[in-house]
């Protein structure tokens, strides 16, 4: 169960880690929306 239990931590932090690059991501497209928008 121990092997169990360390992949289920593994597979977490992989899935906390894609969250975050979804996260940053996002946020750059924002800017780049904004500064689009604001170029017009």
């Amino acid at each position: 169960m121990a092997g169990l239990r360390e992949t289920d931590s593994v597979l977490q932090s992989q899935i906390v880690e894609t969250l975050q690059v979804m996260r940053d991501m996002r946020r750059e497209m924002g800017d780049m929306h904004a500064e689009l928008f604001a170029l017009r």
